[in-house]
């Protein structure tokens, strides 16, 4: 009976192992599989969107579109040079700055040395002389002339002086370097004054409207002019981002009363002064017929830096537009720019025939650059 027993068990467990590796074999094989690459391909990002804008038309050749400003002492590296500017190296943007608020690592320091101050010697608190003057000194004011460029005697540069009693900045013809005779001594006071623009790039031949740095510099730059190190000399120096022709177009985003803010592209923007720009709505200004008052110096610019023609008292030209410091005019087929009290709306009596470049003129003396 044991041994009935013992096969029974024997043959029950042969049956069930046979089972098992049935399942064994049924199972299905696991197959290994890849883990997908979750890792997404950078993608470039969208271009900024152009916002709206409204079309404002430039009044004055070369306008500014301001961007930042540098400080007294900051290190620039300088790319190249074009006409009264330097091209700087940006942290973004290249920009513009103009040559007398640069000096180059190449040129001498600035010698401070003692002047005087010439009749009714305005000061002012900035380097662009745009605002109200702080001070007006006597003639014969001592002086301490302590940072400037190039001839620090020569017309149209800006002088940094300390007086006794205030320090500012004046225009270089201002100051003579010896004491006047009959001037007598004097301090100074504050006082009302005219506003002066100064600033902005001169470049002859320039196509297009709005100039852009960086990737594009626009008028070809001076190729003598091999670049170097350079450090800010004046307080709160404008930097610009481009230039306006007279005529051109820019896109206007938004403005006020004084500012006027135009898109670049790129998500770039800047600003131009609102009078600048006439936008739509904008009263066109009448043309009239004027008449050279003395001999005045016709400019390239607004800003009146650069010599277009000289003309003599009595020279017909045809008044275009009045800006700030200055009319816009048309003269022997050339637009140019001449201070507000150069031309009158009538002829001058005694004031001679009209006359070409150079030469003499009336009676009521020769008017220099503004700054």
């Amino acid at each position: 009976m044991k041994r009935i027993l013992t096969f029974a068990l024997a043959v029950a467990l042969l049956l069930t192992m046979a089972a098992c590796t049935q399942e064994e074999a049924a199972a299905p094989t696991t197959v290994p599989t890849t883990v997908p690459n979750t890792t997404e391909t950078p993608t470039e990002p969208a271009p900024p969107v152009e916002p709206e804008w409204e079309p404002g038309v430039s009044r004055a050749t070369f306008g500014e579109g301001y961007y930042t400003t540098l400080t007294k002492g900051t290190e620039v590296n300088v790319l190249g040079a074009y006409e009264d500017y330097f091209i700087i190296a940006g942290d973004e943007v290249d920009l513009i700055v103009e040559k007398r608020f640069v000096r180059l690592e190449s040129e001498e320091p600035f010698e401070a040395k003692d002047g005087y101050a010439r009749k009714d010697t305005l000061v002012y608190a900035s380097v662009y002389m745009r605002e109200e003057p702080i001070a007006t000194l006597k003639t014969n004011t001592k002086l301490k002339v302590l940072e400037g460029k190039g001839d620090w005697l020569y017309t149209g540069n800006w002088l940094y002086v300390e007086w006794d009693g205030g320090a500012g900045y004046v225009r270089a013809e201002q100051v003579s370097d010896h004491e006047l005779r009959g001037g007598g001594g004097g301090g100074g006071g504050a006082t009302d004054g005219t506003d002066v623009d100064i600033g902005g790039l001169s470049a002859d031949g320039v196509s297009g409207q709005i100039v852009l740095l960086g990737d594009y510099y626009g008028p070809e730059m001076d190729e003598e002019f091999e670049g170097g190190k350079g450090i800010v000399i004046a307080d709160d120096i404008e930097a610009y981002l481009c230039l306006l022709l007279r005529d051109g177009e820019a896109k206007v985003v938004s403005y006020d009363e004084e500012i006027c803010t135009i898109y670049l592209g790129n998500g770039m923007t800047a600003q131009v002064p609102r009078w600048l720009l006439r936008l739509e709505g904008d009263e066109e200004y009448e043309t009239w017929t004027g008449y050279i008052k003395g001999k005045q110096v016709v400019c390239k610019e607004y800003q009146m830096r650069n010599i277009l023609v000289e003309l003599k008292t009595n020279h017909e030209v045809v008044v275009l537009d009045e800006l700030p410091d200055c009319y816009v005019i048309e003269v022997d087929g050339q637009i140019g720019y001449v201070p507000l009290d150069g031309v009158s709306p009538t002829p001058i009596k005694g004031g001679g025939g009209g006359g070409g470049n150079g030469g003499g003129g009336g009676g009521d003396g020769w008017t220099p650059p503004a700054m």
